[in-house]
């Protein structure tokens, strides 16, 4: 009896992350995840920008943090919670993106921490800005896919990463 629970437990759970994970030809373990590390900060913030708009509909893994920040100035990195939503961007002429999070992050001593996969969607624009939303993925749903994980340093990602 509980060998069939658990068969059942894997069927459904591998039905689940097919929705979630893209399929590439190959096998499970031949996915290759990033996850992106470090303090993010308004210097590297542009690769980081760069990476995440060149990943969408891809699941992305995030162990950072930014600063909080949430007086507006131009060329300072934002990062604020706002209804439930953790918002960060750079205002000024150069603005291309503003990220939403709604879920998996949390803020410890004065930084917002993400720290999880991630599915990257493409929100539309908003006053000629992009909008992105990161939406929380279970972690139980990469582990069981078996798709490999590379980390990398926020000071080291390069867009062309995206989607391999």
């Amino acid at each position: 009896m509980k060998r069939a629970a658990i068969r059942s437990c894997l069927i459904r759970c591998a039905i689940a992350l097919t929705a979630v994970v893209p399929v590439s030809a190959g096998t499970a373990a031949d996915i290759s995840l990033i996850r992106i590390s470090g303090a993010v900060t308004v210097d590297n913030y542009p690769k980081l920008e760069a990476y995440l708009n060149a990943a969408s509909d891809t699941i992305v893994g995030l162990k950072i943090m930014l600063d909080a920040q949430d007086q507006y100035a131009d060329g300072v990195l934002m990062a604020y919670e706002d209804g439930g939503a953790f918002l960060t961007y750079v205002p000024g002429p150069d603005m291309e993106t503003e990220f939403s999070v709604n879920g998996g992050y949390s803020l410890q001593h004065g930084a917002y921490v993400l720290d999880g996969f991630y599915l990257v969607k493409d929100a539309g624009f908003n006053q000629g800005i992009s909008a992105v939303a990161l939406e929380q993925v279970p972690e139980s749903q990469v582990i069981l896919s078996g798709a490999k994980v590379q980390d990398v340093e926020v000071d080291a990602l390069d867009p062309s990463m995206a989607k391999r």
